[in-house]
């Protein structure tokens, strides 16, 4: 069974910072962490000595592993039913606290392979799981004592959490936590600690989505730490001394080590960048020197395709009509002028299909937003071919990502309509609906409207865009359009 990783997650045991703050036994002491593995793990013990790698190569922090007779607070991997960690170091807990590391952690880590698999036996085929270092190293950043980025408290300044899409028994960890000292770090939509878009939503909807659309494919990664994250921890175990720039601990408090306190000197790094445990700097993306003073801040994220549209025009997927190359990552973001709205006419429309074991978009998909920014539906195989919709506000959102190359992708009109043309469509539904409109009711809300009562011939012209009034309507009403009154409030 595959399943995002975090939809596996459930943190047990949460450390309430407010508690904990000031209390430096929810920290590992001099950044030694101790473990241990158990029987169940072995299958996943090259992935779990992988993620302890991975922090130790980026931090001071240091792992022993111990035997099964240690009875000192230490870490336990166990390959349970799914992905979840204790948050900071356990002191209570003599026999340890357990990392699962369940094979529901695993992932389609090479969807290359599979895929070409998939089509020459074009029939059933089979998945391959492996286990992301990025997902170990999440679980393990939980013990250090990091919490989801997405619960830092100004997390609504940059995402929006769609709570109506999310299982209530997994709300918690979507908590927005009151106190959590960042080291003046900022917030990092591309931390590994950060949730993606579908966690835990119950109808395959996002529950949680970036407020500027362009950044889409910045969150959810579990392919390594983050700058962000590497910075965090060295300040947050002190791996370069006395922090000068800041001295707030980031969510688990973690006070100074004795013989770490002025280790570096007066070591001072330039724009944004930290002295880690070798008294060097460590410098952001963009930027090197000794002290991080050359270079410039390079782009968050770097997009095959997309753009912002402002004018009527025609989009289509990289390389079309050839097949789209893959690991596409596209953003458009189309924008009518206020009081219009955005058409999208699908003239072609073919990706890989739906898996059809879980009846959704996989490989290849086509998130599709046109209710407003941040709900947006996924669309693969050729379901929108031939489609026209029509948004609700004056924005519309396209999304696009790739898995395959096998396929044309689309190509769609895109133009935007009056509100009096999107008026007469809405009309158009009404007066065909089964419900009646009387002439005199026609009339009244002919002279409400101050708007031309549409002939004949112009509702036949119209009828192709049938369709289209439908789901303007459908949005708009919900199918409660019942009389001429409630069709009065359209615009």
């Amino acid at each position: 069974m595959i399943m995002d990783d975090e939809q596996l997650e459930d943190i047990e045991g949460l450390i309430d910072t407010r508690k904990g703050k000031h209390d430096e036994k929810y920290r590992w002491p001099n950044a030694l962490v101790q473990f241990r593995l158990d029987d169940s793990s072995v299958p996943d013990r090259v992935a779990i000595m992988e993620g302890i790698q991975h922090w130790e190569d980026n931090s001071c922090v240091r792992f022993v592993e111990v035997g099964s007779n240690y009875n000192e607070p230490h870490l336990i991997f166990r390959r349970l039913n799914g992905c979840y960690s204790h948050v900071g170091r356990a002191f209570f807990k003599k026999q340890g606290q357990v990392i699962s590391i369940g094979p529901g952690c695993t992932s389609v880590n090479n969807r290359r392979k599979t895929l070409e698999l998939m089509h020459r036996l074009n029939r059933a085929f089979y998945i391959l799981h492996f286990t992301q270092i990025g997902t170990v190293a999440h679980e393990i950043g939980h013990a250090l004592g990091f919490h989801h980025e997405q619960s830092r408290p100004d997390r609504d300044d940059y995402v929006v959490v769609l709570d109506r899409n999310i299982n209530r028994t997994m709300i918690h960890n979507f908590r927005k936590e009151s106190v959590v000292s960042d080291h003046g770090v900022g917030y990092d939509m591309g931390s590994v600690m950060h949730y993606g878009i579908h966690g835990f939503s119950i109808n395959g909807k996002n529950t949680l989505v970036t407020k500027d659309p362009f950044k889409h494919f910045l969150i959810g990664q579990r392919e390594s730490l983050s700058f962000a994250d590497i910075k965090l921890a060295n300040l947050m175990y002190k791996c370069g001394g006395n922090d000068a720039n800041n001295l707030k601990l980031i969510r688990i408090t973690i006070t100074k080590r004795d013989n770490q306190t002025d280790k570096c000197g007066n070591l001072r790094c330039n724009n944004g960048g930290f002295v880690n445990g070798n008294c060097r700097c460590v410098c952001p993306p963009g930027f090197s020197g000794a002290n991080c003073q050359r270079g410039r801040a390079t782009p968050e994220a770097v997009l095959t395709c997309g753009e912002a549209v402002n004018r009527p025009t025609t989009i289509r997927s990289p390389n079309y009509p050839r097949n789209y190359p893959k690991n596409s990552k596209c953003v458009w973001v189309i924008t009518a002028p206020i009081g219009r709205k955005v058409r999208a006419q699908f003239k072609n429309f073919e990706m890989m299909r739906r898996w059809e074991g879980k009846n959704r978009c996989v490989w290849d998909i086509f998130e599709f937003r046109y209710v407003n920014l941040h709900d947006g539906i996924r669309y693969c195989g050729t379901e929108l071919r031939g489609e026209t919709v029509t948004s609700v506000s004056n924005t519309m959102v396209f999304v696009f990502s790739s898995q395959s190359n096998y396929f044309a992708g689309f190509e769609v009109d895109v133009d935007f309509l009056q509100q009096e043309e999107i008026y007469i469509f809405v009309l158009y539904i009404y007066i065909t609906s089964t419900v009646k409109l009387q002439h005199s009711s026609a009339q009244i809300l002919k002279r409400k409207k101050g708007t031309k009562l549409p002939s004949a011939v112009e509702i036949r012209r119209r009828k192709n865009r049938l369709q289209e009034a439908k789901i303007v309507i459908s949005h708009i009403y919900n199918g409660s359009c019942k009389t001429p009154q409630h069709l009065s409030f359209v615009y």
